[in-house]
């Protein structure tokens, strides 16, 4: 499926069995595998982190990996590490064929994690050009889109008012403000 040029997305433990040499099944596929004891003799040389990603544009403050994996190591130097920390691989991404493949350690809850899921969807799909469609910049609002009827709906998931751009189906500015916990309807 990814190797044809579907996607792929990875939380925690994907694919775990031990079996053939792997933890993880699909570690071709993601770029990463986990260190069980097998491999202990044997350096990871593949820890240098990619400054600038699609994924990681909007993230702002350390990411939550909530209760996390350890022991996560990169098995090839074409996977694009995005966070790496007390000598293992956290969040990473990998070019399989024709597809795409995103892994992370844990995702808690959070605005910052919700967009981070938000933008791996779009990079596995090879559809970053199109990001900017039906999608807040501040990511304490949340855009419901309706094509059909041409409208949308923006929502403040958070406890403060917002102001805020949002983009509608064609990737046209609208700036709304919405007290907390407020939704409003929009015309495409």
């Amino acid at each position: 499926f990814v190797h044809a040029g579907g996607g792929l997305i990875g939380l925690g433990d994907p694919t775990a069995y031990q079996a053939n040499g792997r933890f993880f099944q699909l570690a071709d596929v993601f770029g990463i595998d986990k260190e069980v004891g097998y491999s202990q003799s044997t350096n990871k040389y593949f820890t240098q982190v990619t400054d600038e990603h699609f994924i990681l544009k909007d993230v702002t403050e350390p990411i939550d990996f909530g209760e996390s994996k350890a022991n996560l190591y990169a098995i090839s130097e074409a996977t694009q590490i995005l966070e790496y920390s007390n000598d293992e691989v956290h969040m990473a991404v990998n070019d399989f064929g024709r597809g795409r493949a995103f892994y992370m350690a844990g995702m808690p809850y959070s605005f910052q994690n919700t967009r981070i899921l938000q933008r791996a969807i779009s990079y596995v799909m090879g559809k970053e050009a199109e990001f900017y469609r039906y999608i807040a910049e501040d990511i304490r609002l949340e855009v419901i889109a309706y094509p059909e009827s041409k409208r949308f709906c923006v929502i403040n998931n958070s406890l403060e008012e917002v102001i805020s751009v949002v983009y509608d189906g064609s990737g046209k500015k609208h700036t709304v403000k919405l007290a907390s916990a407020k939704m409003k309807w929009l015309e495409d």
